[in-house]
Parts: structure tokens; sequence; C-alpha cells
């Protein structure tokens, strides 16, 4: 019997192979498929008799997303006359950006000499090149939608970004910048000084460039700017990521310069930004604070039915000897600081002997 179940072992054991662990490579070490060039051929070029515009517009996007897209100029400012002219482009600009930017200054408080009375005073204005060519990020150009209502019943329509940008993107850009501007009645009249160009070039000659420098490339930069010279009362104010100071120098020659640089203008209260001025501390918080905390409290415990109001914390008042006071409780004068002066019981009332029979 022992034998016969040696036999039966050694039969299975021959039968069945010995799995062997075989070491795993690190990821760093497993080849990589490489990715398939592109087809040489334009893969847009059934647009090109069709949709001209559409065939411009589709080329526009694939060159964006390369590495040679960034360098260059995205804004420019540039002051004449008490005038400022700002310059965007908005093939290399992101779109939303640009539209809170242009919102920004329309509003006037960059400028010292804003007055909220006069918020109509708006002497800036606002140049927008490649307006057919705006660039969005991600795959928003594709997918993001405007809803819009044309009045009629039942005409709610939607329009994707790529077809209102071929079509109208003095409408879009009017419409996404006005909705970053206060609600007031002059808010049509700001957006009177944007002027948008759906090709590189603009109408403002005498002021501005026609074609946004690139920071790579000094001497083109310098030839854009040559019309600029000694005499000219234009002030070059601001240049998005601005090169060196020696740099700057070479290529703009004598032109009068007006970097604005924040870490230089620490003391000087008129020129640097709102949001970096000193603030004042307020010590004591108002009802209005005590209200709008209470509310963010309320949304954050109202799903464990554990809210609770803060209780407003007045302030103590003093007792004015110069006064009279009427007293109805202990916490009346607790409140006024009387704890230890003690009221005067009344006089007691006289017998009338007339009244007595």
């Amino acid at each position: 019997m022992q034998l016969f179940k040696r036999c039966l072992v050694a039969r299975f054991s021959l039968a069945i192979p010995k799995f062997k662990h075989k070491e795993q490579p690190y990821v760093k070490d497993i080849p990589m498929p490489k990715r398939p060039k592109l087809d040489p051929k334009d893969p847009y070029e059934k647009y090109e008799l069709v949709k001209p515009r559409e065939y411009e517009f589709r080329q526009a996007l694939d060159e964006r997303h390369t590495k040679n897209f960034y360098p260059g100029t995205t804004y420019v400012a540039v002051h004449k006359g008490g005038i400022t002219y700002h310059l965007f482009d908005a093939s290399r600009f992101p779109y939303g950006k640009m539209c809170s930017k242009i919102a920004y200054y329309l509003s006037g408080k960059h400028k010292p000499t804003f007055r909220n009375n006069e918020p109509g005073k708006v002497t800036d204005k606002f140049i927008i090149v490649n307006g057919c060519n705006m660039y969005l990020t991600g795959k928003k150009i594709n997918y993001k939608v405007l809803t819009y209502h044309t009045g009629y019943v039942g005409n709610l329509k939607q329009i994707k970004f790529r077809d209102l940008i071929l079509q109208k993107p003095e409408q879009l850009v009017a419409w996404t910048v006005s909705k970053m501007l206060p609600k007031t009645v002059y808010r049509m009249d700001k957006l009177d000084h944007i002027h948008l160009f759906r090709g590189r070039f603009h109408t403002f000659d005498d002021v501005l460039p026609q074609i946004l420098p690139h920071h790579t490339d000094f001497e083109y930069r310098g030839s854009i700017l040559q019309d600029m010279k000694e005499g000219d009362d234009r002030t070059l104010v601001f240049t998005s990521k601005p090169v060196s100071q020696e740099q700057i120098k070479q290529d703009l020659g004598d032109i009068k310069q007006q970097i604005m640089d924040p870490s230089e203008l620490d003391n000087d209260l008129i020129f640097t930004p709102f949001a970096e001025r000193p603030q004042k501390i307020k010590l004591n918080m108002t009802q209005h604070e005590y209200d709008k905390l209470n509310r963010r409290r309320k949304r954050l415990m109202q799903r464990y039915r554990k809210y609770m109001p803060i209780p407003y914390r007045k302030t103590i008042e003093k007792a004015d000897f110069t006064k009279s006071y009427v007293v109805k409780s202990e916490k009346q004068l607790n409140r006024l600081g009387l704890q230890k002066i003690k009221p005067l019981d009344d006089d007691p009332e006289l017998e009338d002997e007339t009244t007595k029979f």
C-alpha cells in the first residue's frame, strides 16, 4: 500500500510542471511603441475651396499647440495724449483672461483718479487683432455653447463658439465683457471703446505697431517701433513678459519708457495697485459681517441640523451722567456699568386728610 502511494505521488509530480516566477521589468525599461507620424498632406484640404475662412481657422488650431506658439508679446499698451491704447493679440492671448483684463481696465479702477460717481469717463481704447483666430484652451472651441432666445415662442437657440468666432467675433467679445461689467447705465457706453479687427492689421497706425514684437528676435522688434523717435510723445507703458532693461534699451534706443514694476513702486502709493496698498484692519465686526458669517455657517451646517446663530456682540455702553435713565432690569444696570449704584426708594405717599370720612 505504501509503495502504491509513492508511485502515485511520483506520477503526479512528473505530470504537473513546476511554475517559476519571472522577474517583472521596470516601467522605464519597457519599450514604448512610437506614435505614428501624421500624414504630410493637409487634413483640411477639402475646406480650402468650399469654406476658405474655416480652412484658415482649422489650420491655425493645429499651429497653436506646437512648441513655437508661445514666443511673442500678447499685450502692449501705449500712452499718447492722455489716452492709453491697449493692443491685444487674440490668437495668442487666452480668450477668458483677455476679456477679464479688458473689463478691469474699462472700469477705470486701476487709475488713482477714479471716482465712483463718474464711471462713464473712460478714455482708454482697446484694440483686438486676429479676432477670427481666437485662442481658447482645451476643447472649449468645439464644445462650449452660447444659448440665446430670439424673442419668439419656441426660438431658444444654441451656437458653438467655433461658429460664432467665424461669423461674429465682435458680438462674442462684447457679450463676454458686458457680463463682467457692472449692470449700470454706462455699460453699453463702455463697450464702444472696444475695436476688434478680424485680421492681423488695425487702423491705429499713428500710435500702435501693426504686429506685436517677439521676445527672441530683438532686431525685428526694433524695426517695428522704429517710427517712435526721440521727439515723439508716445510712451511705452507695459508689455507682457518684459525682457531685461538692458536689452530693451538696445532695441528701443532713446524712446521714453515707463515699465510698471511693482517692486520699484512700493514707496509710491499713487502707482501701486489698490490690492497691494496697506489696508486698515477692522477690530470689531459689524452686524453685516456677523450676518454674512451666519449665512456661511448655516450653509455648512444645515445638513447636520446643528445650526446655531452666532450672537452679535455689541460694544459695552457707558453711562452718560448728564442724562437720566429709566432702569427696568438688572441687565440694563450691568450694561451701563451702574451695578454699584443702588436705585433710590420712592417717597411714601402722604395721606390726604380730605379723603377720610
